[in-house]
């Protein structure tokens, strides 16, 4: 991942201010709130992170599966931060350049999300599996209950 956030900064800062002119007040309001949500997501993903054991390369190392806080929203709130603040570093440099290079790379998130996913449906199985169903990825919106096998909602 560290190759995606790279080519962000570098494309960002070799094409600074390629996206359009709004005027200075709407540049100085869009980079004063996308540095304000750079801090927010950078606290938001060590706060998620502190969470975890300190050695936590599979999920055997977990003692529990997080359903719980932020967890109870989006399967992936760690990746969702990563994302949104690999996103707010060309819109605060302003650069088209990076801003396109930040939504190719997008796939590498979602590829490494449905890679631990596997591994954590092999450890966690059934709990996983209905969680899964109740927690959206990455987007914490709410999702319609669905039908039980019985037919109840």
């Amino acid at each position: 991942m560290c190759v995606s956030y790279g080519a962000s900064i570098v494309f960002s800062a070799l094409y600074e201010g390629t996206l359009p002119f709004i005027g200075s007040l709407g540049t100085l309001l869009i980079r004063l709130s996308s540095a304000l949500l750079v801090f927010l997501c950078l606290a938001m993903a060590a706060t998620i992170h502190r969470s975890f054991p300190k050695e936590h390369e599979n999920a055997s190392q977990f003692p529990k599966l997080f359903t719980k806080g932020a967890y109870a929203h989006c399967r992936h709130p760690l990746y969702l931060f990563l994302i949104i603040l690999q996103l707010l570093i060309p819109i605060y440099m302003w650069s088209f350049e990076g801003l396109l290079i930040s939504f190719l790379t997008l796939s590498l998130w979602y590829a490494l999300a449905r890679v631990e996913e596997k591994e954590l449906l092999r450890y966690w199985g059934r709990s996983y599996e209905e969680y899964m169903n109740r927690v959206p990825m990455f987007i914490p919106l709410r999702r319609s209950k669905r039908k039980s096998a019985s037919g109840e909602r």
